[in-house]
């Protein structure tokens, strides 16, 4: 996270059996569109390719360059003490899960879209000047997008990053306070309704990495699920310093470009430790490495 975008791949997918002029007409939209985004960065479309599917779909393969590639974040490195900081509000994947059973106010849909129509390039940028700043001192460690996986999957690959990295770092689990964290309000009122995303049952599966699964998912029967919900166009996720916390908190804040800079939880170290649940999936290739990493404060 952190280099900036140079140039990108398209890869098109247009309906099956549509005239010439319908299918041409796509593309322009599609990528009239894409090269409006790209060109506000800099970032050349330089070529692509286009295939027909059941659904219209397009993707990117981007390239980017950083003069000084120690200042890219990763998913590893967090310690012992760190911040925990979210720049968007989660819930997406239930919002429109509620909205294809016509059961999601349109403010609400709104609300979703927006949120995933606002780039994190606003907040990469805050991040990255507050580097090139303060370098080894801006207190910033580690970095990643919440999409598919939702926020328990995305921090639990950013905690078993450390283990897996031949650098050493502290082992690390997470301590989430539930009410910090931002939630999309149609989301909540999804999953009051007991609607959830095609995809959250298998995102699920991560609840052997929550030490207090069953006391969180029975006191918290509405917001808690929606941990698990796959994100499209989520936010960023920081592993940062206490001592720059409210600094960069403050940074955000003062973006206009970011939707919101909450503080969601802190890290612990982290022991490994065995999972009396069963039937659930692994990131990595040991049980102890994610059993019982996070704990849910509601």
């Amino acid at each position: 996270m952190g280099a900036k975008p140079q140039t990108a791949l398209a890869l098109a997918v247009v309906q099956f059996a549509a005239t010439e002029a319908m299918t041409e007409r796509t593309l322009v939209d599609m990528l009239s569109g894409a090269s409006d985004i790209l060109d506000e960065e800099d970032c050349e479309l330089a070529g692509g390719h286009t295939c027909e599917g059941a659904e219209q779909a397009l993707g990117f393969a981007v390239s980017g360059f950083i003069a000084e590639p120690s200042n890219l974040l990763r998913k590893r490195g967090g310690k012992i003490g760190d911040k925990i900081i979210l720049t968007k509000a989660i819930g997406s994947g239930a919002v429109f899960a509620s909205d294809m059973r016509a059961r999601c106010d349109g403010e609400n849909v709104e609300e979703a879209i927006s949120s995933m129509i606002t780039s994190n390039v606003y907040a990469c940028r805050v991040a990255m000047d507050l580097l090139e700043r303060k370098k080894e001192s801006s207190g910033i460690h580690s970095c990643t997008d919440v999409t598919g996986f939702g926020l328990i999957g995305h921090l639990l690959e950013m905690l078993v990053a450390n283990d897996e990295s031949e650098e050493e770092f502290d082992s690390i689990s997470a301590s989430l306070d539930l009410k910090s964290i931002p939630f999309l309000k149609g989301a909540v009122e999804a999953s009051n309704d007991k609607i959830t995303s095609s995809l959250h049952r298998e995102n699920f599966r991560a609840r052997r990495a929550v030490s207090n699964h069953a006391e969180a998912s029975s006191s918290c029967a509405i917001k808690y699920p929606l941990l698990f919900d796959p994100q499209t166009a989520g936010g960023l996720l920081f592993f940062v310093s206490p001592d720059v916390c409210d600094d960069f908190v403050h940074e955000l804040s003062c973006n206009n470009g970011v939707k919101c800079a909450a503080v969601i939880g802190e890290l612990c170290s982290y022991q490994a430790q065995l999972s009396n649940v069963e039937s659930t999936c692994e990131i990595g290739t040991k049980c102890t490495e994610t059993a019982n990493r996070i704990h849910i404060n509601f």
